[in-house]
């Protein structure tokens, strides 16, 4: 029996194969296509890595980072089809760090050098007694063949544990109206960076770019469940331009006997009664209308720790992993590692468990040192991102923290020339 169903695939196979051939084909030689001028738009694009030097007393809140992420929206691009499929483009990206060594913790931005100036202007007007200067990218400073025999490393790009427009606890939930304090969220992260030997180091990679509108579309549909409308099903522009030839033509025909109706208004969905909602849903209702009321950005947020094989410890893995836990919500949305950028053993590669973790240690530290953007991303706020990635205030005392002692200032008008 088995014989005759190859036999008969062969024979449809004889009359159909001048047809799929080329389509079988096409498939894969575009996808090859898309690979290659995507590679080689990424490869012509000319990066600059800056440093942030903050002055000493930083008096603002996370407030004026959540304004300099909004102004970074500007660097959305409208890109065409046939620039996609010809030349590759796609929209680029920023990335923000935080990498801290034995010498202190610093804050850096890699960007495209188009959107340096940007960037420059969006700090210093939140910022004015701030530094930002081009340097050295740091990620070439050890070197590119981690793991080896010397160093060991641990790297994990995170995923939210639900869609992204459930938000996480954000940088308002963190201030004590009653005892007027406000509790920088990156204390403790910071504070463990400060503490690092001169073997250690410990990155923070934040990459973003402004969100597809489809997180929009996203947004209101959670918004709708909430609440509890029924979602209408949704057809093509043909099938209902159809439905409302026919129903109009129907009407027509049947209203020289009686009131036609017509299906927007038999199906018109009753207003949900928000008043009804328990004192949960209600809060997590407000708090996803709340996200979806700020600009968003697809992102991407990728840790690293390296040491020498000799004085590795997992517990500042702990430690670094930890400090992002302070984010998390029950009822809302949480950080989890994405199990695809884990080093494991799971599946039938448990035969190589070695040779998998090293491949996938590689991984990770080239997609950080590219500042490759995360299949596994995620849709943040303006608000999200300022939480977990802004500059520390007074309350912050981290011995190594890399601040500004002194501030510039023009020179005097009198001064003889």
């Amino acid at each position: 029996m088995l014989e005759g169903i190859w036999y008969s695939i062969l024979i449809v196979w004889g009359y159909v194969w001048w047809l799929a051939t080329p389509l079988i084909l096409f498939y894969v030689f575009s996808d090859l296509w898309m690979m290659y001028v995507g590679l080689e738009y990424f490869k012509s694009i000319e990066w600059v890595t800056l440093e942030v030097r903050i002055p000493r007393e930083i008096l603002k809140t996370p407030k004026s980072m959540e304004q300099i992420f909004s102004g970074m929206h500007a660097i959305q691009a409208y890109i065409s089809n046939l620039d996609k499929i010809l030349k590759g483009k796609f929209q680029e990206w920023v990335s923000f760090e935080i990498a801290g060594t034995g010498g202190g913790v610093n804050f850096y931005m890699h960007t495209p050098v188009q959107f340096r100036n940007l960037i420059e202007s969006q700090i210093y007007a939140q910022y004015p007694d701030a530094e930002v200067m081009p340097v050295d990218d740091y990620t070439h400073l050890i070197s590119h063949s981690i793991p080896n025999e010397e160093y060991d490393m641990w790297g994990v790009d995170y995923v939210f544990t639900k869609p992204s427009p459930y938000p996480i606890k954000t940088y308002p939930l963190f201030e004590d109206i009653k005892d007027e304090r406000r509790v920088d969220p990156l204390s403790s992260v910071i504070e463990t960076m400060s503490q690092l030997k001169s073997n250690e180091m410990m990155w923070i990679q934040l990459l973003i770019k402004p969100a597809p509108k489809e997180f929009k579309e996203e947004s209101d549909a959670i918004i709708d469940k909430l609440v509890g409308k029924v979602p209408k099903p949704k057809k093509g522009s043909f099938t209902a331009f159809v439905d409302g030839l026919l129903e109009f033509t129907w009407n027509l025909a049947k209203g020289l006997v009686e009131y036609p109706e017509w299906k927007s208004q038999a199906e018109a969905p009753k207003d949900a009664d928000a008043a009804k909602l328990t004192p949960g849903k209600k809060e997590v209702l407000e708090a996803v209308e709340h996200k979806a009321s700020h600009l968003a950005f697809q992102t991407g947020l990728r840790l690293i720790y390296i040491d020498k094989r000799d004085s590795f410890t997992r517990v500042n893995v702990a430690a670094l992993s930890g400090g992002f836990k302070i984010f998390n919500t029950s009822n809302m949305n949480s950080f989890m590692p994405d199990l695809i950028t884990m080093p494991n053993s799971r599946g039938w590669f448990w035969l190589f468990k070695k040779q998998k973790e090293y491949m996938m240690k590689r991984s990770i530290v080239e997609a950080y040192r590219l500042r490759l953007f995360p299949k596994g991303s995620m849709v943040m706020s303006s608000e999200e991102l300022a939480t977990i990635y802004h500059y520390p205030n007074l309350n912050v005392a981290a011995p190594f923290l890399r601040r500004l002692e002194t501030k510039k200032g023009q020179p005097p008008p009198n001064l003889p020339i």
